[in-house]
């Protein structure tokens, strides 16, 4: 009987290591692997390298592995893997180092490099496994950034809390001495100003209770095709004629639950937020699509697998610079000139958008622009509307006409 099981168990083996099967598992990983020859030419990619960096089916076969490395930095990536190289067939041992590789389009990524030797009919070869961190520390500085705001959203709302307080009589006390027939009016002046500023102050109170998903949002049905075309008409009135509006989606089911008087605070705020960056004009594009978000592979933590609507509102300005970006959500935190801006306006965008149980998301260079992405849960609806006017394709909406 045991000797069955040893023949049984043997022939496994050999079928494991057959090399269909071989292929089929490397091809399967989400690393690159790559095998190298003594000169350094790489003979073998898997799909997954071709992918991490850029290049079409088999380019990187028969190429040196040095075009995956930039050069002319400091440090010397060539330099640093020939060194690791060195290493791994001196010692006979796997060699791990986090360097940089370059993708085919010149982007520089960061690689987690695992480099090993091994001596074949005399020939000597190097295996490599390269991980690309990118995405996974763009993943955790987001995770960082959602933390950090939290906590200051629970600040924000203490002192929101503690700041109405003050606020509500103040403006009682404003409004029952406006109502004294006899009071003078210069008086009734004075007063006046004194109201009005602590309206403002209430307003600035909400800015924090939203930022703090304090704020009380009122979420129905809304599909959001028809919220932007409607839209549109007091965006196109808003912006200066330099200014052209474009509005861009697919024939889709845009569907999501939220507050549209909130829903226009954010956007308005960030078209205003563009019009202030295109001073010499430009184009504000907003595009809308569906996105379906799988388990393993949600563009932020926490993000459930399922259909979400994503919401681009893209300008072509003068961007933000690399050291502010990480900044903008927070309180007080602006850019523009001292009184031009409180600082309150992307906080509050923030935390309407996180109360709606969605996330938010920027991109931006110096002189070239600025993208803000919005992430909303997406919800199926039986009677959504056909849209019968759209019925030719791709919708493209231009404000003012391009003549």
């Amino acid at each position: 009987m045991a000797n069955s099981i040893n023949k049984v168990e043997e022939s496994v083996i050999q079928f494991l290591w057959t090399e269909e099967l071989f292929n089929s598992l490397v091809e399967a990983v989400q690393d690159a692997i790559l095998l190298i020859d003594e000169s350094g030419i790489c003979i073998y990619a898997n799909k997954a390298a071709h992918r991490i960096y850029g290049y079409e089916q088999d380019q990187i076969i028969g190429n040196s592995v040095m075009s995956i490395f930039p050069e002319g930095k400091t440090p010397d990536y060539q330099q640093e893997f020939r060194s690791v190289t060195s290493s791994a067939t001196s010692k006979k041992s796997v060699e791990r180092i986090v360097t940089r590789g370059r993708k085919a389009d010149g982007t520089l990524l960061s690689i987690d490099l695992a480099v090993s030797s091994r001596s074949i009919d005399g020939k000597q070869y190097i295996f490599l496994v390269a991980r690309d961190l990118s995405d996974i520390r763009a993943v955790k500085k987001r995770a960082q950034l959602q933390d950090r705001l939290a906590a200051v959203g629970q600040l924000a709302a203490g002192i929101a809390h503690d700041f109405n307080n003050i606020l509500v009589p103040i403006t009682l006390y404003c409004e029952m001495l406006l109502n004294d027939q006899e009071l003078k009016p210069k008086a009734r002046k004075h007063i006046q100003t004194i109201l009005e500023q602590a309206n403002r102050a209430g307003s600035l109170t909400q800015q924090f209770l939203d930022f703090s998903r304090k704020g009380i949002i009122e979420p129905q049905y809304l599909d959001m095709h028809v919220f932007f075309d409607q839209l549109s008409e007091l965006l196109v009135g808003t912006l200066p004629k330099n200014i052209r509006f474009v509005l861009d989606h697919d024939l889709d089911d845009y569907s999501v639950n939220a507050d549209p008087v909130r829903m226009q605070q954010v956007f308005v705020n960030l078209a205003l937020n563009a019009r202030d960056a295109m001073v010499d004009g430009g184009v504000l594009r907003i595009v809308l699509s569906r996105l379906d978000v799988e388990e393993n592979k949600p563009p932020y933590r926490d993000m459930q697998a399922g259909t979400w609507i994503q919401i681009q509102v893209i300008d072509n300005g003068t961007g933000i610079a690399p050291e502010h970006l990480p900044h903008v959500f927070e309180p007080f935190f602006t850019t523009k000139p001292s009184g031009k801006g409180t600082g309150l306006g992307l906080p509050q965008v923030y935390g309407i958008i996180k109360q709606h149980g969605g996330y938010i998301d920027v991109k931006s260079n110096l002189d070239e622009g600025t993208e803000f992405i919005i992430y909303l849960p997406g919800v199926e609806c039986s009677a959504v509307d056909e849209h019968p006017e759209d019925q030719t394709g791709k919708k493209a909406i231009f404000y003012p006409d391009d003549g």
